[in-house]
């Protein structure tokens, strides 16, 4: 499998195919297909030869058939080489959990066809498929969330005021900019502080709102990013990234403590983050 960054010849192909992207997208191509890490949405075109033994009423049927096959096993190929988190490929949680590859193969089954399937002078067939990782995916692949947020709500205050929903905040939501960092994309990553200490990640999320938003929203321009942090974003420069997959973010002290202000709880739970990159 090759895994890189699209190219321009590729885009004018997908959009031949009936796939659509903007310009602001952020893309990374495989062998099999396209991830969408804007909308963390997989797109892949299943191809199918009909069956020769087959009578004439089955055989563009059986094409049809081989198409979604092929196209199944490409989305599940991609699946396995997206990183979870920056120490762990969903391919190594597949390989630990035959439940998790159970519950994960069950998910695909249940893949969109874009559009109608082209039948080809040959018998071939194609289908184009679109697999959104929102939902049902995320919420068997995504670490339980919560407890560095319960923990510093437990060591910061205590009584009704540690309530989200009675705090008041200045800021809206945060941006963390990996400009220059060459970071890697993943569907967990966190922001630690110079020590290492997660000051954003899956230990301070609501699991619900991460299911349906991720984790972290990776744009190329901060106006893509006001719809999901608001108007009055925390900006914070990384310094550098950290992991094995290269996809946690390194922030300064200072902004660290910053960051992590009772008033900042309520966006970070919400999970209105997002990571500027090129």
């Amino acid at each position: 499998m090759k895994i890189g960054k699209i190219s321009v010849s590729l885009i004018c192909l997908l959009l031949l195919q009936g796939f659509a992207f903007s310009q602001q997208d952020i893309l990374q191509t495989f062998d099999e297909g396209v991830l969408n890490w804007t909308n963390l949405t997989i797109y892949v075109t299943g191809k199918g030869r009909p069956d020769p033994e087959l009578s004439p009423a089955q055989y563009r049927l059986s094409a049809l058939i081989s198409a979604r096959k092929d196209a199944t096993e490409s989305i599940l190929e991609i699946l396995k080489n997206i990183n979870l988190t920056s120490e762990l490929r969903v391919g190594q949680l597949i390989e630990k959990s035959e439940a998790i590859k159970a519950q994960i193969e069950k998910i695909i089954d249940d893949l969109q066809i874009m559009g109608k399937p082209r039948h080809m002078l040959d018998g071939t067939v194609e289908i184009d498929v679109e697999f959104h990782l929102f939902d049902e995916f995320l919420n068997v692949v995504l670490p339980q969330n919560g407890d560095k947020l319960a923990e510093f709500i437990s060591d910061e205050s205590s009584g009704e005021d540690n309530a989200l929903e009675n705090q008041v905040y200045s800021y809206t939501g945060l941006i963390v900019d990996c400009r220059g960092l060459q970071v890697d994309f993943a569907l967990a990553p966190k922001v630690l502080d110079e020590q290492g200490q997660e000051v954003y990640g899956p230990g301070w999320v609501n699991h619900k709102i991460a299911l349906t938003a991720g984790i972290v929203q990776y744009v190329r321009d901060e106006d893509k990013a006001f719809a999901r942090v608001g108007e009055v974003p925390i900006k914070i420069k990384g310094l550098h990234i950290t992991g094995t997959g290269r996809c946690d973010v390194i922030i300064a002290n200072a902004d660290a403590v910053r960051l992590l202000n009772k008033d900042n709880l309520n966006f970070l739970n919400m999970c209105k983050v997002a990571f500027l990159v090129e």
